[in-house]
């Protein structure tokens, strides 16, 4: 029987009385012992094989139990066949996710209707996970579409079927002007008897700027109670809105306008002049139609108050206007020896504000006298200043004899040549001597004056 020996130096081997070293006198191959040299013809030899290995060779069928397998012995990579790992060999459950490789689970993998929903964790099918129209009408469950699925603008003109926008389908209030196309509105489209006198807008100015109480100016109801105020009819409150001459300095003139805050109507005053509405055809404020022209006003030289007085008219309505009435005279003689009109005395200036294009009629009526017998005083009115208006004035040269009294008298109408503040005052002019505007002259109560006289304006409550 063939021996084999366990390892290379279980074998005692001597050739000619000498002991050979193993592995490098000599080589082991399974039961072949190769010499390195051989051996001399005739030579002794001797070995002895301390143990050796029994080959048992293939086992039997049946006969390898996993009882006989040492732990770890079936490894994966050489133990294992191609192929040998069955379904039946594996125990329920022991496939894991983690002994799935990444990516290995592929659509071949899954059987038909296998993905159930119970598979699909919550939020997993997003957008990408859906192929091209895969959501069908079908898909949608019924009432599902609400208005948190739509997005912004998604419904356009075309995504409406005819007709699917029926009078429950609008929210009340809803049809604004800004929806209705130019035009839109036409007479089949109004209901009879629906336009009625309330829906017909007629711009209403029912109102006067009043004379002032002190520092403060009202606009007050006139012959109703309206006030038309960027596109609408504002009614004014009973006491009417009020302005005063807060921050503002002495002889400031201003445009009063109306306006609405708060849904009332206020007053504004401002040095910003008035234009004539696009829309409309009223004056309001030069490029801001929610101001409404009411009239001008001027605070006094003297004093922060809104001047009107009968020497001074600085309250101009522009509705309603009742037109003014302005005089004054001299508070004592007074006198001039100047060749060249000049003006005889500031007290005696009639002051307003005017309207442009106004007609203004001017009287000056006052005694006078001459140091100089037979000579001569010459009498003219002057519109802001010392140049005397001879367009349609009387103006009188008068020879007297010194110390009698005589009247001169002037009569003036002017068309007012720019809007805002005037006055007007009484001109004199001597050759010689000294001429005098007497108080009260030679008969006892006899005063002279100036006047200025503005008739009504006529601009119309309604329009």
């Amino acid at each position: 029987m063939a021996v084999y020996p366990i390892q290379i130096e279980a074998i005692l081997l001597q050739i000619g009385g000498v002991w050979q070293n193993p592995g490098t006198a000599f080589t082991l191959n399974g039961n072949i012992i190769t010499t390195t040299e051989a051996p001399t013809t005739g030579e002794s030899f001797h070995g002895v094989v301390l143990g050796s290995g029994l080959n048992i060779g293939t086992p039997s069928d049946g006969t390898v139990t996993g009882a006989k397998l040492a732990a770890d012995a079936v490894s994966a990579n050489t133990k294992l066949a191609s192929g040998v790992v069955t379904t039946h060999a594996l125990a329920a459950s022991a496939v894991t996710t983690a002994k799935l490789a990444d990516s290995n689970v592929t659509t071949a993998k899954l059987a038909d209707s296998n993905v159930t929903t119970a598979k699909l964790a919550d939020s997993n099918v997003t957008t990408a996970k859906l192929a091209s129209d895969a959501v069908t009408t079908a898909k949608i469950t019924d009432a599902n579409v609400t208005t948190a699925k739509l997005a912004s603008d998604a419904v356009t003109t075309a995504k409406l079927a005819d007709s699917s926008i029926t009078t429950a389908k609008i929210t009340d209030a809803n049809i604004t002007t800004a929806k209705l196309a130019d035009s839109s509105i036409t007479t089949a489209k109004l209901a009879d008897v629906s336009v009625t006198a309330v829906k017909i807008v007629v711009p209403l100015f029912q109102c006067q700027l009043a004379g002032p109480q002190g520092t403060i100016l009202t606009l007050s109801r006139f012959g109703g109670s309206f006030i038309f105020i960027n596109g609408q009819n504002w009614q004014i409150s009973s006491s009417g809105p009020t302005i005063s001459t807060s921050g503002s300095a002495l002889s400031d003139s201003f445009y009063i306008y109306a306006y609405i805050s708060g849904g009332a109507v206020t007053l504004e005053k401002s040095t910003t002049a008035y234009a004539t509405d696009s829309t409309y055809g009223h004056k309001i404020k030069s490029g801001d139609p929610t101001r409404t022209l009411v009239g001008l006003a001027r605070i006094r030289e003297d004093s922060l108050d809104w001047g009107d007085s009968v020497t001074r008219r600085f309250i101009r309505s522009y509705y309603n206007d009742p037109g003014i009435t302005i005089s004054n005279y001299f508070n004592a003689n007074r006198s001039t020896s100047t060749i060249g009109y000049v003006e005889i005395n500031s007290e005696v200036r009639c002051q307003g504000m005017f309207w442009e294009g106004e007609v203004v009629a001017a009287t000056a009526n006052f005694p006078v006298s001459h140091s100089i017998v037979n000579n001569v005083i010459l009498q003219s009115i002057g519109i802001d200043g010392a140049s005397p208006q001879e367009t349609m004035s009387m103006q009188h040269t008068i020879v007297v004899s010194g110390g009698n009294t005589t009247t001169l008298s002037n009569t003036l109408y002017r068309i007012i040549p720019s809007e805002g503040y005037h006055y007007f005052t009484v001109l004199g002019l001597v050759y010689a001597g000294t001429g005098s505007w007497e108080l009260d002259g030679t008969y006892t109560g006899r005063r002279g004056t100036l006047s200025v006289i503005v008739p009504p304006k006529t601009v119309p409550s309604a329009r």
